[in-house]
């Protein structure tokens, strides 16, 4: 139920074609600033020149390591993977639009004023609980003293130099569930009694399931199409028999 104080904000669909021919589909949520000012909302990101730095660090340590190497990661659908810390009310794109409905918006929806800040401080969190440390100095840029690695994040792509068994392990940390285990604990403060992550092929990486479930996470379920401990196992067979012919 909406109140007076409740703003409300539109949303629309946008399209876009992929080099690949892949075309992607996106609900953009259309938030305007109603008062001067939005520097709480201000997300920094690195200069170019951190990019420059990262691949001057690989080729010069590549002289004497002669393995040095640069890794980029990139998360899909990036600010869906944190929550807002108070669900928006949102008008439907118009293609949805149903007179009398109104979506309650949980998570960081694309356009929204908060969801680049909340990004950001999920992707600080996860590297600090990963032993990275973070230079004080330039935005999102991270230092790993046990590595001698440095990363840096431009929104949703990471720019990482290190050996490749370390790349590895970034690798680990990013597929590790840490995202999850913030949404869950926003979830719990917002009144949730118990968190399940679900997902159809279980290629957990970096000890994810336990670190979920100590994160505060109740119950991980997966298919049995790969083996998983600690998960909750749902046979896929017939599913999969069915499509058979």
């Amino acid at each position: 139920t909406l109140s007076p104080e409740d703003q409300v904000i539109d949303a629309r669909i946008i399209d876009l074609r992929k080099a690949s021919g892949l075309l992607r589909s996106r609900c953009v949520g259309r938030e305007y600033a109603e008062e001067a000012g939005g520097g709480k909302y201000f997300a920094g990101t690195p200069p170019l020149a951190i990019i420059k730095f990262v691949l001057s660090r690989a080729a010069s340590r590549g002289l004497v390591h002669k393995t040095r190497c640069v890794g980029l990661h990139d998360i899909e659908v990036a600010f869906f993977h944190v929550f807002l810390k108070t669900p928006m009310a949102c008008r439907p794109p118009k293609e949805m639009r149903q007179a009398g409905w109104i979506w309650w918006v949980k998570k960081a929806l694309y356009g929204t004023r908060t969801a680049s800040v909340l990004f950001q401080e999920a992707v600080r969190d996860m590297y600090l609980a990963n032993g990275w440390l973070e230079i004080k100095v330039v935005a999102c840029v991270f230092y790993h003293p046990e590595y001698d690695a440095v990363s840096s994040d431009h929104g949703d792509d990471f720019y990482t130099e290190a050996e490749p068994e370390d790349l590895d392990r970034v690798d680990d940390m990013i597929a590790s569930g840490g995202t999850m285990i913030t949404a869950a604990k926003q979830l719990k403060e917002q009144g949730a009694t118990a968190v399940y992550a679900a997902c159809t092929h279980g290629l957990f990486t970096g000890g994810a399931v336990p670190k979920l479930l100590a994160g505060g996470i109740d119950r991980v379920l997966c298919t049995d199409t790969v083996e998983a401990e600690g998960c909750d196992s749902i046979s896929a067979a017939k599913a999969i028999a069915d499509r058979i012919p």
